[in-house]
């Protein structure tokens, strides 16, 4: 055997220990992860996918520093899927560690294919921009939280092609279109999208060029995301009276590892908190089927899974306070002016670190994020107190 060549042997090994690490990850199970994968990187130290995922596990345990070390060491790679998702990763844990400078350098080199690098649009002075496309490569929430925006670009003389997932688009249209229908469409974010255009931007990357010290968005004072009152037909039913509180408690289940971080299981959320009589509480979390049917007599009424964002958005509206995990309709409540608790895990997001507390990138928003792992009780704690506070304002 002497001689023999073990590297097929060693990274198929190395792939069954990546695999097993990334499914540790969605399990939380995460310093079991963290090793798993470290073992894959120990049997191929160049393998650069293996070195994102070794980040991920870092950063899913706070070790920012060394997630970093991981990023930079797979830009060596010499993969361009990977290279592309180190350069993502290293913009948002640097912008985690409130460098917004170098940050969004590391953003903005995710580009590497130069037509669309020669496409890119470079800011209001870019004099060759008449048609915008406004592209979301990112999820809904980011959509409604970065699309704030828009109105300043039509203001300024742009016309807008706004392409977002399906999802969105009637929400999008009815809010923006109050703004100034004439300089705006709103499309589906597929191929057509990009008929007839010359200049584009991803929806983070308006951040990073019209507002790159984020002083615009963390003190945003007023609401920006409006209705059309004449074409909203689906509102809260109605209530006894009592203070209306609209609950979201998981976030998106597509991505497994962060829904295992995000997501409070419901019956820890209700044995939580503390209700007064004649509180309300609204369903708006739409899926969650098990927890929704074992717990249904908690709720006063629980939003359709058939209501697009233009419903949800009408019933945060007719909310006195909505509370929620890190998820879109957070973003949306927030949006609306709507008093929102963010309920935050022990590694929050990096947009979470700035502003101020009642003041995190909309007007009336709080946060509060887990102090331990496992352990939501600290969270429960000043989310009673909050509510008790503001029950005594009202």
């Amino acid at each position: 055997m002497q001689g023999h060549d073990h590297s097929p042997f060693l990274l198929n090994e190395a792939a069954r220990w990546n695999d097993q690490g990334l499914k540790s990850l969605e399990q939380g199970n995460l310093l079991q992860a963290r090793n798993q994968i470290r073992a894959a990187h120990l049997l191929a130290p160049q393998d650069g996918r293996v070195l994102v995922n070794l980040g991920f596990s870092f950063h899913a345990r706070n070790q920012l520093q060394a997630a970093e070390r991981c990023c930079r060491l797979a830009l060596n790679s010499g993969d361009s899927g990977t290279i592309r998702s180190a350069t993502k990763n290293l913009a948002f844990l640097r912008l985690e560690q409130k460098d917004l400078c170098d940050g969004w350098f590391w953003y903005q080199q995710q580009l590497q294919d130069q037509n669309l690098i020669q496409h890119q649009w470079r800011g209001l002075d870019d004099s060759d921009s008449h048609l915008l496309l406004i592209w979301n490569d990112m999820g809904q929430g980011d959509a409604i939280q970065f699309c704030r925006y828009v109105p300043q670009l039509i203001a300024t003389g742009y016309r807008i092609r706004l392409a977002v997932q399906p999802e969105l688009i009637t929400l999008m249209r009815h809010w923006l279109h109050v703004v100034a229908p004439e300089h705006l469409e709103v499309v589906n974010s597929d191929a057509d999208a990009w008929n007839g255009i010359e200049r584009f931007i991803t929806v983070l990357n308006l951040c990073r060029l019209l507002d790159p010290t984020l002083d615009q968005a963390v003190n945003c004072s007023h609401p920006y995301l409006r209705l059309q009152q004449d074409r909203l037909n689906n509102p809260l039913p109605p209530l006894p009276p009592g203070r209306r509180i609209g609950m979201c408690w998981a976030s998106n289940p597509g991505d497994p590892s962060l829904y295992q971080r995000k997501s409070i299981p419901l019956a820890s959320l209700l044995d939580g908190l503390t209700r007064l009589e004649h509180d309300q509480l609204i369903s708006l979390q739409r899926g969650e089927h098990t927890s929704r049917h074992q717990h249904r007599s908690a709720f006063a009424a629980e939003l359709p899974d058939s209501a697009d964002w233009c419903t949800t958005a009408q019933w945060i509206l007719g909310c006195d306070v909505v509370i929620s995990v890190d998820t879109a309709v957070a973003h949306l409540a927030g949006a609306l002016g709507v008093p929102v608790i963010v309920l935050l895990p022990w590694v929050k997001d990096w947009r979470w670190h700035y502003g101020r507390q009642g003041q995190r990138w909309y007007p009336r928003c709080t946060t509060i994020q887990k102090t331990a792992l496992n352990d939501w009780s600290s969270v429960f704690k000043e989310l009673n107190a909050i509510l008790e506070r503001e029950n005594a304002i009202r």
